[in-house]
Order: C-alpha cells, then structure tokens, then sequence
C-alpha cells in the first residue's frame, strides 16, 4: 500500500460509499431534536412519509413486533438419538435481557 500520508483535503476527497444512517448525539440543549424535527419536516414535504417516536416508544414496538413473530413460530419436537424428546422453536430471538447496545445492534442491517 501507499504509506504517504494524506493531506486532509485529500482524505475527504476519497470516494466513499453512500450513508446508511447517522448518529447524533450532544448534551441536553444542544439541538439534536430540533435537527431532526428539521429533517423530519423536509422529508415530509418531500413526500416521503415520516414517523417521529422517541427512542424508547420506537425499541417497545420492535419488542412487541419480535414477541409477535417468536410466538407465531409453531413449536417443533424432535426426537434426540437418545430417544428423549426436545421442544425447540424453528426460530428463537434472542431473550436475554436487553440493554441500550443490543437494541441498537438489533436496529443495525446485516
């Protein structure tokens, strides 16, 4: 590789791939809401339907849609060569506990 170092001009002028999503964060007060009330707006009027929940009510209705999901997957049994029967589900989200980090990797296209 190149182990010239870049000048910052040329480093921002390096294609890169296209945004995915971005991440805001600041103290109380600082404008992030108002930014996103903003975007919010212009993509609205763009045409583009918009839904604002706060973080919290937004990841309740990801849990509720993944309880739905993991209660409509019926029950499978399995016979083990042991002869001892097993009741395991086709698909099982995770139920650990859930903490700030995981909802957003749950949040984040594979």
């Amino acid at each position: 590789g190149d182990s010239k170092e870049r000048s910052p001009r040329e480093a921002a002028a390096r294609p890169r791939a296209p945004l995915s999503g971005v991440y805001l964060w600041g103290n109380v007060g600082t404008g992030k809401t108002m930014l996103m009330d903003m975007f919010a707006g212009a993509l609205s009027e763009a045409g583009v339907p918009v839904v604002r929940l706060h973080f919290h009510n937004f990841m309740l209705a990801v849990h509720a849609k993944l309880h739905a999901f993991h209660q409509a997957i019926p029950l499978v049994t399995v016979e083990t060569p042991k002869g001892q029967l097993v009741h395991r589900h086709a698909v099982t989200p995770d139920e650990d506990p859930i903490e700030a980090v995981a909802d957003v990797l749950r949040l984040t296209p594979t």
